[in-house]
């Protein structure tokens, strides 16, 4: 304190000081930090405590890979393999394995508990929908446009004549 040429200074310096002071009030592990500007650190959890109590439940705190206490932002990315589970294309193979009572499972399902089955199914049966969608979409917009130029004459080197 006695270094700080001006008042200013001063109560920059004090300020720095009460809070880095609360912080480690707050730090219920007593973390000391390498830097002095990373004491706000160690009150993430009393902070979130008192602000946002819900914040906390589920283990929603949780510990990055540093040992800082972090909220969870979102789920972990599962990892799945690029190369895609062969279809079976033929119609009549698949109807007549399921008049055979054959349950052919995928094997990305096959690896799931029936939990992970039942939703992984509603949202590829989500996906599905759009894709139809997507696809009546592009038809429809295919056949406006070609109604609406059939009657061009600038397309007579096309064979519309």
């Amino acid at each position: 304190m006695t270094q700080c040429p001006s008042p200013q200074a001063r109560k920059r310096h004090c300020r720095r000081l009460i809070s880095a002071a609360v912080h480690q009030a707050l730090d219920a592990e007593h973390r000391t930090w390498a830097r002095e500007d990373d004491s706000p650190q160690g009150s993430v959890k009393a902070r979130l405590e008192q602000a946002w109590p819900d914040s906390l439940a589920d283990g929603q705190l949780i510990k990055d890979d540093e040992g800082r206490d972090q909220l969870k932002a979102m789920p972990e990315a599962k990892r799945s393999s690029m190369f895609p589970d062969p279809w079976r294309t033929n119609p009549v193979g698949r109807f007549w394995d399921r008049l055979r009572g054959r349950d052919v499972t995928p094997r990305y399902l096959a690896r799931l508990t029936k939990e992970e089955q039942e939703s992984e199914q509603k949202w590829r049966t989500v996906g599905t929908i759009r894709r139809y969608i997507l696809l009546i979409l592009t038809l429809a917009q295919t056949v406006v446009a070609t109604w609406y130029m059939k009657d061009h004459s600038s397309l007579s080197g096309l064979g519309a004549d």
